[in-house]
């Protein structure tokens, strides 16, 4: 169930690729690969999720100089689906 959503909240990427932006080499794969290291994570003491491919990611957002509103605005996409996975995991746990 967690992968559903996933998968329904990535063609918002699509939207945050849409808007006016810069040329940029690989601009979608780059926002595809924030969107995704948003849900990376890992377990501490098997309890507690750190999301760390958010804070990698939101390092990666910091540093960018071109494009930065549709990294964002991804970024924020990423965090938004992340907390929806983990709460439909618990959900149905």
């Amino acid at each position: 169930m967690p992968l559903l959503a996933l998968i329904l909240s990535y063609p918002l990427i699509f939207l945050t690729y849409n808007k006016t932006h810069e040329s940029e080499n690989f601009h979608l794969l780059k926002l595809s690969l924030i969107w995704l290291g948003c849900q990376i994570y890992i377990y501490l003491n098997g309890e507690v999720r750190v999301p760390i491919g958010m804070i990698i990611a939101g390092i990666v957002i910091y540093n960018t100089k071109t494009n930065k509103l549709s990294k964002l605005l991804t970024f924020g996409i990423g965090i938004i689906s992340f907390l929806l996975s983990c709460f439909v995991y618990l959900l149905y746990k």
